[in-house]
């Protein structure tokens, strides 16, 4: 039940299309036992022409009397206008094949499409704290492996229910020509269903999701190997990084193997199945008083045998299918179903003047229950220039998300003026931010593309920020200036021109907040200089709020504070304070 749950689900906003493609499989399906069908005219009338003859009983009569008045409204032989409307019915069940695949094709892209928006929209929507606690290697396995998963899982669905429409059709015909076949074909049917029921339950479904938990072990790997590449080659670890991956693969492998050996017993059964019943069907007609109509039906019989042979097969192929990427799909609908921020960002109060930032009694715990910051008290004025310094892991970021509405505080209050800072709307206090971080987040495109990150900026704007951020020599020194294409990571930059970048990308918005987190940790002293410098320019203008471990990165802050063990206090600016 599962199964149609998630079908229910993605197929919202699709009713009408699923209806259509519904009726038309329906009407295919009908065609297709058409074209089965009107075989037997063409067969008998054959058998006729040939001389062949006797024991008929008469129980088809009626299509082949029809055949005979239309071919004397015609005056054309019975073998002929047989022939002919089996042609047409032909390319008409070829036409309708056709028409039925590019409408599904179609159904199925522009579903899949629109699922990928959603899930976009909601990764966009969902809480920083998802991010932090979400492997990167498990969001990228639903936005391209699952969504591929939705292709083959829709595509899977239709099909499978394609063949169930041609079945009935099929058996329908069987049980108009032969009731007799069609009983023993519905026993050995109940026999292999209870068969399939066991290898899917015990085998397909297990070892499918397996081999989903397999991928993103592999895709984790990959990607820590990618991100850690200088490390694991100096530290001389690329052999055990491939006996990891190499064991991931096999674990892969041996899940692939059982997986589909299971789904090759399914699809080859039901040929040996069809094989048996054509041949009992066969004796039966053997032993009965054979004419030119018990010929003609034997012949529909083996063809409508072997049709349903191929339905059946195809059938379990799809139904195999379907669960080999459910549990992709079910990784879909969690992610899609996760509650998205309750503070939406469009709601609130619009963002109004103020003249200080206030936090007062802040606590905050993660939802593991560590409490990382303990009675945070702490005011910044506007226009002012604040550091606050401490050793990794002492709480420093944590205070940064929750000033950026990143978190909220378990317990006290953020205030912007006199107005709770939660009850702001987000999009309006983000516009009026600037963040640098010490992760320098450059994205594959042009320099002017990193400065200005998809926003609308004039030129002029742009020629500013880059002043500002001593940055015009290096920009001028490059063969195609503002156009020059980024490398992947900023690997044709160094450290300092992309912290630079990052500070022309924070300023050119003019915000009256300037977060700077740890944004020369891993610049040399002259780089370091720069920026402080920068810094030095813009004091008594923004409100700057400086996150360091460095002493002298607080030379222009009007005040200091430490950040120890979750807890602040206010320091001077003498050297010896920071040592303490």
């Amino acid at each position: 039940m599962k199964i149609f749950n998630y079908i229910i689900f993605f197929l919202r906003g699709h009713e009408l299309k699923a209806t259509f493609l519904l009726f038309s499989t329906l009407l295919y399906g009908l065609v297709e036992m058409l074209s089965v069908a009107l075989i037997f005219p063409v067969i008998n009338f054959s058998l006729i022409g040939l001389g062949v003859g006797g024991g008929d009983d008469g129980s088809k009569s009626m299509v082949l009397n029809f055949y005979k008045q239309i071919s004397v409204y015609v005056s054309m032989p019975e073998i002929i206008v047989s022939s002919i409307i089996l042609m047409l019915t032909a390319i008409i069940t070829y036409l309708a094949y056709l028409s039925l695949t590019w409408f599904q094709l179609k159904f199925v892209s522009n579903l899949v499409l629109e699922s990928k928006k959603n899930i976009f929209k909601k990764l966009i929507l969902l809480e920083y704290s998802y991010f932090v606690s979400t492997k990167n290697a498990d969001i990228f396995h639903v936005l391209f492996k699952a969504t591929e998963s939705l292709t083959s899982f829709s595509d899977s669905f239709i099909k499978a229910f394609t063949e169930l429409i041609k079945l009935f059709f099929y058996v329908s015909l069987m049980l108009y020509i032969s009731i007799y076949v069609t009983i023993i074909l519905v026993f050995i049917g109940a026999v292999y269903w209870l068969i399939s029921k066991t290898i899917i339950t015990k085998v397909i479904n297990p070892t499918s999701k397996l081999i989903r938990e397999n991928e993103k072990d592999q895709l984790h790997t990959i990607s820590e190997f990618i991100n850690n590449i200088r490390e694991i080659k100096v530290y001389l670890q690329t052999r055990q990084w491939l006996d990891r991956y190499s064991k991931e693969a096999l674990q892969y492998a041996v899940n692939f193997r059982k997986n589909q050996l299971g789904a090759s017993v399914l699809s080859a059964f039901p040929a040996m199945i069809m094989g048996l019943a054509v041949g009992v069907s066969g004796l039966l007609v053997h032993n009965a008083n054979i004419g030119v109509e018990a010929a003609s039906i034997f012949a529909i019989v083996f063809i409508a045998g072997q049709r349903v042979n191929g339905s059946i097969s195809m059938f379990l192929s799809f139904i195999t299918a379907i669960n080999n990427h459910t549990p992709n799909i079910k990784s879909m609908h969690k992610l899609l179903t996760i509650e998205a921020e309750k503070r939406k960002i469009k709601k609130g109060v619009k963002y109004i003047e103020w003249n200080s930032m206030t936090l007062k009694n802040v606590d905050f715990s993660y939802e593991s229950g560590c409490r990382v910051l303990k009675d945070i008290n702490l005011v910044i004025k506007k226009n002012t220039t604040c550091a606050i310094v401490g050793e990794s892991g002492s709480g420093k970021s944590t205070l940064i998300s929750l000033i950026l509405k990143f978190y909220s505080t378990t317990s006290g209050d953020i205030h912007i003026g006199d107005t709770p800072l939660n009850k702001i709307r987000s999009i309006d206090f983000w516009s009026k931010v600037g963040v640098v971080s010490q992760n320098s987040a450059i994205i594959n495109g042009t320099v002017r593309e990193n400065i200005v990150f998809g926003r609308s900026f004039s030129d002029v704007a742009v020629d500013v920020s880059i002043q500002q951020a001593r940055i015009s020599n290096f920009i001028n020194s490059l063969d195609n200036g503002l156009d020059t294409i980024i490398q992947e990571k900023g690997s044709n930059l160094s450290g300092g021109q992309k912290q630079r970048i990052m500070i022309a990308r924070a300023i050119i918005g003019n915000p009256d907040i300037l977060i700077l987190d740890e944004v020369t940790s891993a610049l040399d002293q002259e780089n370091e200089n720069k920026i402080n410098d920068l810094i030095g320019r813009l004091s008594g203008k923004k409100t700057i709020i400086i996150i360091t471990h460095k002493h002298h990165m607080t030379k222009y802050a009007d005040h200091v504070y430490r950040l120890n063990g979750g807890r602040l206090s206010k320091i001077l600016h003498h050297e010896s304070d920071f040592k303490e």
